[in-house]
């Protein structure tokens, strides 16, 4: 919805509206997009770059509120999901 893409893509499709960026340029926007675990979450900002911990929101289930947290890109879990398997997306049509 942020991206406000005409379709709605699946954490497979949507590596075709972005560009791979390195985790650590990631801007307020980006998303942190794990295909493997089916799960994606947005980038908020940097807590602490140089620590590599974030603020990102994400979805668990349409019925809730958007959750709003802190994780290390680099290192244990994102979501509850392998920070290792997520890989940084640049939306490419930025306005």
């Amino acid at each position: 919805m942020t991206w406000h893409l005409t379709t709605s893509l699946t954490t497979s499709t949507l590596p075709g509206a972005g560009t791979q960026i390195s985790k650590a340029n990631l801007r307020p926007g980006d998303a942190l997009n794990s295909s493997s675990e089916g799960h994606v979450v947005l980038f908020a900002g940097w807590k602490d770059q140089d620590a590599g911990s974030f603020y990102y929101y994400s979805e668990g289930s349409p019925s809730s509120d958007m959750n709003y947290s802190t994780a290390n890109v680099y290192s244990g879990t994102i979501d509850s999901h392998p920070a290792s398997s997520y890989v940084a997306l640049r939306y490419d049509k930025i306005a």
